[in-house]
């Protein structure tokens, strides 16, 4: 069985990404970012999935199954964002359907819950980047904290539940 690569996402202008990726032996490779997109533009939505696609590829090229892993929101402060949130839910969808890949939504309530965040959004801002710090990560703000504490719960999640989701080894296109 192939290790798997977790990747994910909290989405936004400044979309936050994170990495697990599983080796065969010894520590898992993590790495976290914050990509900064354009402007309110179809653009912001093409180049979040050409940057996805990007880290798709790299897992693909070191043979690991990969697993996506998203913020789904329960709330959205505006029609604004509820519309960019479905934007870019449907374009990992589509990322997903072309690669036949396994994508997992993580609901804020949750995975924030499990990570020991409180109080109200700023005061979770700050306390998700001392956690993921905390947990060894880097991360370049909260965006990025976010996404590491999201990947984190789903591959934590899989393993008490024994659902790990299973999506054949992509290939790079």
């Amino acid at each position: 069985m192939n290790p798997i690569t977790w990747i994910g996402f909290d989405t936004g202008r400044a979309t936050g990404f994170a990495v697990i990726e599983e080796r065969p032996s010894g520590e898992p490779a993590r790495r976290c970012g914050t990509w900064s997109l354009p402007e309110e533009s179809a653009e912001r939505i093409s180049e979040f999935g050409r940057l996805a696609r990007l880290l798709i590829d790299d897992a693909a090229s070191h043979g690991n199954r990969v697993v996506l892993c998203y913020e789904h929101p329960k709330h959205h402060s505006g029609i604004r964002d509820a519309q960019w949130f479905g934007a870019y839910w449907g374009e990992l969808l589509k990322i997903a359907k072309e690669r036949d890949l396994s994508l997992l939504p993580a609901n804020v309530s949750s995975w924030g819950a499990w990570a020991g965040l409180r109080g109200n959004r700023q005061a979770r801002k700050e306390q998700s980047t001392r956690v993921a710090t905390g947990r060894g990560w880097d991360p370049c703000d909260d965006n990025a904290a976010d996404a590491a504490l999201i990947c984190e719960w789903a591959r934590v999640k899989a393993v008490r539940t024994r659902e790990t989701p299973v999506s054949p080894p992509v290939r790079a296109k």
